[in-house]
Order: C-alpha cells, then sequence, then structure tokens
C-alpha cells in the first residue's frame, strides 16, 4: 500500500490556485482511479488537468504491518 501526495487536478477558474491531496492505493494506476471518481463532476466540466496531478506526484510506501483503507486520505483546495 501508498501514500500518494500530489496537486489537484484543478484547473482555473475552478480552483485559482490549486491545492494538495493525499490518496493512499495499491497503484499509481488505482491513484489515477480514485482521482478521477473524486473530481468527477469537474472532469465532466472541463475543469480537470491530470497532468497537473502527475507532474508533482510522490509516492511513499505505508507499513506493511497496519491496514489502510484506499482512498482520500485529505484534501485542500482553494
Amino acid at each position: 500500500m501508498k501514500l500518494f501526495v500530489s496537486n489537484t487536478p484543478i484547473t482555473f477558474p475552478r480552483s485559482e490556485y490549486g491545492g494538495m491531496i493525499t490518496i493512499i492505493a495499491e497503484s499509481k494506476g488505482q491513484w489515477e482511479e480514485i482521482l478521477k471518481k473524486h473530481y468527477e463532476y469537474e472532469i465532466s466540466d472541463d475543469a480537470f488537468d491530470l497532468s497537473n496531478a502527475e507532474k508533482s506526484l510522490e509516492e511513499y510506501d505505508l507499513l506493511l504491518t497496519k491496514e489502510y483503507k484506499v482512498g482520500v486520505a485529505s484534501e485542500f483546495l482553494t
């Protein structure tokens, strides 16, 4: 399991200065699925740019001795 940290993929004018999102997922593919589902409305409204998040993406391994819930762990969006 990994912790993925990135900029939000939301563009102006929906977000003035952007933000950050952290997601717990098993892989980058699952991270992308969760991100798209979380911002489903913004995708349909043309306020979504996946490259914003991909450029800043960092991933960290989580402890194998604990169980984690897959999904959005935190989000900050302006």
